[in-house]
């Protein structure tokens, strides 16, 4: 099973085609012309049709408006950078949470945020917020907002092992192959910018 990868901005030069900053110019490689770069405007984010036909989604919802479900995990260095963001800045819309597994290092607060949607959803959240922006101390604020006991169970409980790994096998099903992604009606996005500039910025994608 391939691993995921995270998507970072990063330097590409494509032979068919790239673009150089030259000092506020864009060259474009592929035409041969020279804009300005606020002439300049990047394609489309790229869109993949996928089916969600067996594909569960889970609340509570955060927000009301067209339905996104946002695909992460806490433990994925990008997702903890930009999911905060999204949380924060994200209006009319109605987003639903996917977990999927990320790397090989533990899974506790993966665990415990599936626990907290299955018996203490009104701190589903609040909770989430909490294990991507301070993931340290996210613990400690469930415990004193439950009780110790509450947190041991739920990083034991099978249910809860079971939900995760149907989450990660219905994600894998539909080909996501990077994270943070979202999907919006029938489209997968992967990766911040894409995702940044379909919901915050409401470009349509390609």
């Amino acid at each position: 099973m391939a691993p995921w990868y995270e998507v970072k901005p990063k330097r590409v030069l494509l032979a068919v085609g790239f673009v150089v900053a030259l000092g506020g110019v864009l060259f474009l490689a592929f035409t041969g012309t020279v804009k300005s770069k606020t002439e300049y405007k990047p394609p489309p984010p790229r869109a993949k049709k996928v089916s969600l036909e067996g594909f569960d989604v889970r609340g509570p919802a955060l927000g009301e408006g067209e339905e996104v479900i946002l695909i992460s995990s806490p433990s994925c260095p990008a997702c903890r950078a930009f999911v905060p963001k999204i949380l924060q800045e994200l209006k009319g819309h109605s987003l639903y949470y996917k977990h999927v597994r990320y790397g090989k290092g533990g899974d506790e607060l993966e665990r415990a945020m599936e626990c907290v949607r299955e018996k203490r959803e009104e701190l589903f959240w609040d909770f989430l917020k909490l294990c991507y922006s301070r993931p340290a101390l996210a613990l400690t604020w469930l415990s004193d907002k439950t009780s110790s006991d509450f947190v041991k169970t739920c990083l034991t409980d099978r249910a809860v092992e079971a939900a995760l790994n149907r989450d990660d096998e219905q994600v894998r099903r539909i080909g996501v192959s990077a994270i943070p992604a979202v999907i919006v009606g029938d489209e997968l996005y992967q990766g911040g910018v894409a995702i940044k500039r379909v919901l915050l910025e409401g470009e349509k994608g390609d």
